[in-house]
């Protein structure tokens, strides 16, 4: 008979994409009650359309593919599952699940912060074209100019 620390462990490995949205779901809705968007846990589910399941199903898609964001494959991520994260893409909106909610990993999501959708994706290209002027330098450091040679 194995101990119950072992027996959460597997259930948990199983479950794991459950566990995951549960997770999400409660730890975004304390803090929509903190700025008090929402009253309670529930109104997520209720009003705003949160669905445990299909929020696992869709983490598990995400999983087994690559952020939205910087396009990076989650399974190259060290953290693992722990990497893939919840945003809710425009804070000052309400929250609803089909259409304020996007799956971004760890990095993206700190990255955009609150800001809006627009201004993260600003951000991300300029930030993709500094990547790009950034290869090139490394490759010759002495020619061109910082964004010489990258397609707009």
């Amino acid at each position: 008979m194995g101990c119950e620390q072992e027996a959460r462990d597997e259930e948990k490995q199983e479950d794991r994409f459950l566990v995951k949205a549960r997770n999400a779901l409660y730890s975004h809705a304390r803090r929509l009650i903190e700025r008090g968007v929402i009253q309670y846990k529930q109104e997520l589910i209720d009003k705003y359309g949160w669905n445990i399941k299909w929020m696992a199903h869709q983490m598990e898609h995400a999983f087994g593919n690559c952020c939205d964001g910087c396009r990076r494959a989650y399974a190259s991520f060290p953290n693992g599952l722990s990497a893939l994260t919840l945003d809710i893409i425009d804070p000052k909106e309400p929250p609803y699940y089909c259409s304020n909610v996007w799956i971004r990993c760890e990095t993206c999501n700190k990255t955009k912060g609150d800001r809006s959708a627009t201004a993260w994706a600003r951000r991300r290209a300029n930030w993709e074209k500094w990547e790009k002027s950034a290869a090139l330098r490394k490759a010759n450091p002495w020619k061109g100019t910082l964004f010489e040679g990258i397609d707009s």
